[in-house]
């Protein structure tokens, strides 16, 4: 888990950006609500990980911090830590927010490029890539390795 307000901020800004842009196209008819919700887990994965602040994830955060038992007669709390954990685990698996985050990243970045009033989204998505241990843009990795000829 992430502990950077400033990333957790990004989180936020990027999931709620991406539920609206889905309700938007779920009330134009392009997509239907499962469709639309299914493409937002992986970013509210990102959003619980990342440490956004969030009503909603602050709802399901509290109802899982319901004291669980340890031993007979003993009950103890979770934390948030470890109750962030199993939400982010019931909402998608990380290798589908790493491919999601990975291909919005790099769309971003060629949309910045040819249009420069889109580079705070692409600087954004560029942060929240970082932080999650995403693989670098295309442009910047570094080559693979060739084999010594015989």
């Amino acid at each position: 888990m992430y502990r950077d307000r400033y990333i957790a901020h990004l989180a936020s800004e990027e999931f709620i950006d991406r539920q609206k842009a889905a309700a938007r196209v779920v009330a134009s008819g392009q997509a239907t609500q499962s469709r639309a919700n299914a493409e937002l887990r992986p970013f509210m994965r990102l959003a619980c990980d990342l440490d956004a602040d969030l009503p909603w994830i602050r709802d399901e955060v509290a109802g899982l911090r319901e004291p669980v038992p340890v031993v007979y007669g003993q009950w103890a709390d979770p934390g948030e830590r470890l109750a962030r954990m199993w939400l982010a685990d019931d909402l998608c698996p990380r290798p589908a927010v790493v491919t999601a985050l990975t291909k919005a990243r790099d769309r971003a970045l060629q949309r910045a490029e040819a249009e420069p009033a889109r580079w705070p989204r692409a600087s954004r998505l560029i942060a929240l890539a970082w932080a999650y241990d995403c693989q670098p843009y295309a442009s910047v990795a570094p080559p693979p390795l060739q084999r010594a000829a015989a």
